[in-house]
């Protein structure tokens, strides 16, 4: 299987990072300006501590970690969230699947999870019911999450049944890790 990857090797490169991270805004926003309520959503930067910023020139702006670009968005009235954390297939995790399968990470599908997770206490001002997709960033990966997000902004489903769907994607992509690995062997 082969993926067509998007901004690989972004941790090490803070040019690609800013792209990454831009691009990741962009992703969301396309959603977001096409909601009534478009007005009542912000973005929200998640920051590490900061000990990479220290040794680059350029902030990164959504760093929890150098391989990790966390994009979200919150709307406080209707507490919705959208929580989308791009890792860098080049990066450690990558790297650490590319030893164990014994190939470079365009020849292995890449990773994408989705769930649903709460932000802050009820009654919290930012107080939110996210979802969350981590994903490696592909063609494949960006027309999934992009569909979860329509589903969960756009459709209007609630937190209960989109926990339901999100966790069938995920069930969905163990399954092609799964077959996969077994082509793999034969």
């Amino acid at each position: 299987m082969k993926e067509e990857y998007k901004f690989p090797g972004f941790s090490s490169n803070i040019a690609l990072y800013a792209e990454m991270e831009r691009y990741g805004v962009d992703l969301i926003e396309e959603i977001v300006a096409t909601l009534p309520d478009r007005l009542q959503w912000a973005i929200v930067e998640y920051m590490g501590d900061g000990e990479d910023d220290k040794r680059e020139l350029v902030r990164r702006r959504f760093a929890v970690s150098p391989e990790t670009v966390t994009v979200g968005y919150h709307n406080s009235r209707s507490f919705k969230g959208v929580r989308v954390q791009i890792h860098d297939p080049t990066a450690n995790g990558g790297a650490k699947l590319d030893e164990e399968y014994g190939v470079p990470f365009v020849e292995r599908p890449a990773i994408l999870t989705a769930f649903m997770d709460t932000f802050g206490e009820e009654g919290y001002v930012r107080f939110s019911r996210d979802l969350v997709i981590g994903c490696e960033l592909t063609k494949r990966t960006e027309a999934i999450a992009t569909d979860l997000m329509r589903r969960y902004l756009c459709d209007g489903l609630s937190y209960e049944a989109m926990a339901a769907h999100a966790d069938s994607v995920s069930d969905r992509e163990a399954q092609l890790w799964d077959k996969w690995k077994n082509d793999r062997r034969r």
